[in-house]
C-alpha cells in the first residue's frame, strides 16, 4: 500500500450519480449512490488480465471499465432493478460475466460482442420449487472445472455445468445445465430461529470438493459436489454449524481447511446482555 494514496478516477467522472427507484417487497424507494474508485489495478486477476473492471451498481446496471482509466469500455447493460450484488469474471479467460440483480434474475453475459450480451439467465422464482425469503442475488459465484456454484437470496445452492465455448465466429457461447438445486434450510433451522429469514447473502467458498455457504438464520454449511462436479448426481452435507443468528459474510478457508466465520446478532441484538456487533 502506498504512504499516500491518490484517486486516479472514479466512476461516475461527474456529479451524476448512479441512483434509481427499486422495489422491494412490494415497496417503491430510492436508493444511492454508489461510487467506485480503483487504483489502477482491478479487483480480480481475471480482470487485471484483461484490463477490465465490470461493476454492477444502483442505477441498475452492469458497467465495464477499463481498469486503469476508469474509461467505458462497452455499453453499461440495464437490468430490471439494482445491480447490487458481487459478481465474477469468468478466470479461465473466457469472455464471461456473471452477476445477479435485484430483478429476480442471475445472468450469463458475454463481453466480447460490440455490446454485453446476455448469453443466459435464471429466475430465483422459476428455479426452486419454493422461495423462503427473497429473491435477490447478492454474493458472487465462483467458477470450478467449467461449474457455476452460487447462492441466492431464495435460499438455494445451485451448481451449474456451463459448457463454455465458442462458435464458428469465434464468440463465447455457454450452454448451461442446472445440476442440482439444494435447499440450505431445514425443519431444525427453522424452529431455532422462529422466522423464515433464510437468504444465502453470502459467497460461496471452496475447497477439495466442498462447497461452504451461510445464511442469514446463521447455518453454516458444506456441501460436497465432488460427484456432480465428476458427472455425476450425488452430493452430502458434510460440515453443519449453527452460529445462532445472520451471517451475510463469506466464509474464509485457510490452508489447513480452517474455516473462519463473521455473524451479527441481528434476531437477538435486544436481548439483555447481548451487544449488537
Amino acid at each position: 500500500m502506498p504512504s499516500d494514496p491518490v484517486i486516479r478516477w472514479r466512476v461516475p467522472a461527474d456529479d451524476a450519480p448512479l441512483c434509481s427507484m427499486s422495489r422491494s417487497a412490494g415497496t417503491e424507494r430510492p436508493e444511492g449512490v454508489v461510487r467506485d474508485r480503483v487504483d489502477g489495478t482491478a479487483q480480480r486477476g481475471a480482470d487485471r488480465a484483461r484490463a477490465r473492471g465490470p461493476r454492477g451498481a444502483y442505477d441498475g446496471a452492469y458497467h465495464f471499465v477499463d481498469a486503469g482509466s476508469g474509461a467505458a469500455l462497452l455499453p453499461p447493460l440495464h437490468t430490471g432493478d439494482l445491480a447490487k450484488g458481487s459478481a465474477t469474471t469468468d478466470p479461465d479467460g473466457f469472455p464471461l460475466y456473471y452477476a445477479g440483480s435485484r430483478d429476480n434474475r442471475f445472468r450469463v453475459v458475454a463481453t466480447d460482442r460490440a455490446a454485453p450480451t446476455v448469453l443466459w439467465e435464471i429466475d430465483a422464482h422459476a428455479s426452486v420449487p419454493e422461495v423462503l425469503w427473497n429473491d435477490d442475488w447478492d454474493g458472487a459465484a465462483l467458477v470450478v472445472d467449467d461449474h457455476l456454484l452460487m447462492g441466492g437470496e431464495n435460499g438455494w445452492l445451485y451448481v451449474i455445468r456451463l459448457n463454455r465455448g465458442y462458435d464458428g465466429r469465434g464468440q463465447v457461447t455457454v450452454d448451461p445445465a442446472v445440476l442440482a438445486t439444494i435447499r440450505a434450510w431445514d425443519g431444525e433451522l427453522l424452529r431455532a430461529v422462529g422466522d423464515e429469514d433464510n437468504s444465502i447473502e453470502s459467497s460461496v467458498a471452496f475447497r477439495d470438493g466442498v462447497v461452504y455457504l451461510a445464511n442469514s438464520a446463521g447455518l453454516v454449511q458444506g456441501w460436497d459436489v465432488s460427484d456432480l462436479l465428476a458427472g455425476g448426481d450425488a452430493y452430502q452435507q458434510v460440515f453443519r454449524y449453527w452460529t445462532g443468528d445472520d451471517t451475510d459474510a463469506t466464509v474464509v478457508i485457510d490452508d489447513e481447511g480452517m474455516l473462519y466465520v463473521a455473524s451479527e446478532f441481528q434476531r437477538f441484538s435486544t436481548v439483555p446482555g447481548r451487544s449488537v456487533s
